[in-house]
């Protein structure tokens, strides 16, 4: 179907993408060329399918895609951000780390901040990725405007990723997100008191995990952000992994032992740590109470089952939502009617828990 007079055309794809491999769109910007049409061809080498999936040292494609685009469309400073640019800022640092070379990094975050006095609820927003992929605009975006339109303040934020980091410094990051939120409520219009976390997949692990300690304030810490508390008046994971133990046979290099805990021996005490992390076997009672969002055509299904069950076992607060057929991601949700009510469920599930009357009454009770 090339033929002459299409518009220039740029084509990025993965070099190790089995599903359409390289050749084949290779072939497709041969035709492009032999039909006179402007092309760029930008291979990611070793990038798999999803553009999703692809992990950081390879996302040098994001500014040559912006810079071509850019050039074609005569655009010279940014014309369009999802909401108005004064209730949304990107890129606030909210902690940093020591890099590998001995410099420092910053984490950071995208703010979307509701008009108005406030103080407005909150909920501080960390994407999947298998522990590896992703950052703050991935996998999590359609359920920003929902929040937006409902008046919750968010917090979307990029945590650092295997294999460079382990499991323990993502959840330190996480930690860290809430205690900023709350030590710069007054900035944001945020209610201190009214802090939700939520995480979708790997994060929702990460959540499940947050929720089932106490996570209180290091008074002594000399940074004031440290001082704060991670405590959170509620929680939400979608199709979260609960339970390590099942999904690791081994201790080869792509194994969770590997990559999350730089464990190389798959034995007792890899077992342990397995089981450690995992939220299935430290179900707590008098945690903030906790939405379950899962698909039932996956295989974490059963594990979502499993862990609603263990907390309902020790009285927690917990509602498992069910989309019956729905695979794994939200993304794969979107534009199927039979699920698009998980979005309503979210929003007004959020409203009940994070209203003033909910969040001063008891941990775990229900108003």
């Amino acid at each position: 179907r090339v033929a002459g007079g299409m518009a220039p055309v740029m084509i990025v794809h993965g070099g190790n993408d089995s599903e359409v491999p390289p050749p084949q769109a290779l072939r497709y910007r041969d035709a492009l060329v032999r039909a006179g049409i402007e092309t760029r061809f930008l291979e990611v080498p070793d990038a798999f399918r999803a553009v999703e999936d692809w992990w950081p040292h390879q996302w040098f494609y994001k500014d040559q895609v912006v810079d071509w685009l850019s050039e074609r469309l005569e655009l010279h400073e940014p014309a369009h951000t999802p909401y108005r640019d004064e209730r949304l800022t990107k890129d606030i640092a909210y902690g940093a780390y020591e890099a590998a070379d001995g410099g420092v990094e910053e984490l950071l975050l995208d703010a979307w901040v509701p008009p108005g006095e406030g103080p407005f609820p909150a909920v501080v927003l960390a994407h999947g990725g298998g522990w590896e992929a992703g950052d703050r605009v991935t996998y999590l975006t359609p359920i920003f405007e929902p929040l937006a339109r409902a008046e919750f303040a968010w917090f979307s934020i990029d945590y650092r990723l295997t294999p460079e980091h382990r499991h323990p410094d993502q959840l330190d990051d996480l930690r860290r997100s809430i205690r900023w939120v709350r030590h710069h409520a007054a900035e944001f219009r945020v209610d201190p008191d009214r802090i939700a976390v939520l995480g979708e997949s790997a994060s929702g692990q990460m959540v499940a995990h947050l929720v089932n300690e106490a996570c209180d304030g290091r008074p002594d810490a000399p940074d004031p952000v440290d001082r704060e508390s991670c405590e959170v008046a509620a929680a939400v994971s979608f199709y979260g992994v609960y339970d390590f133990l099942p999904m690791v046979k081994d201790a080869s290099p792509r194994s969770l032992l590997v990559r999350l805990f730089d464990h190389r021996g798959f034995d007792d005490e890899g077992r342990r740590l397995l089981r450690r992390y995992s939220p299935l076997y430290h179900a707590r009672g008098d945690g903030p109470p906790l939405l379950m969002l899962n698909g039932t055509n996956e295989f974490l299904w059963e594990q979502g089952v499993a862990y609603a069950q263990a907390l309902k076992d020790v009285g927690a607060d917990v509602e498992l939502y069910r989309l019956d057929g729905a695979g794994h991601g939200m993304e794969s949700w979107e534009g199927r009617p039979e699920w698009k009510g998980y979005k309503e469920k979210l929003v007004s599930w959020l409203e009940r828990k994070l209203s003033p009357a909910t969040t001063l009454t008891e941990p775990g009770a229900t108003p």
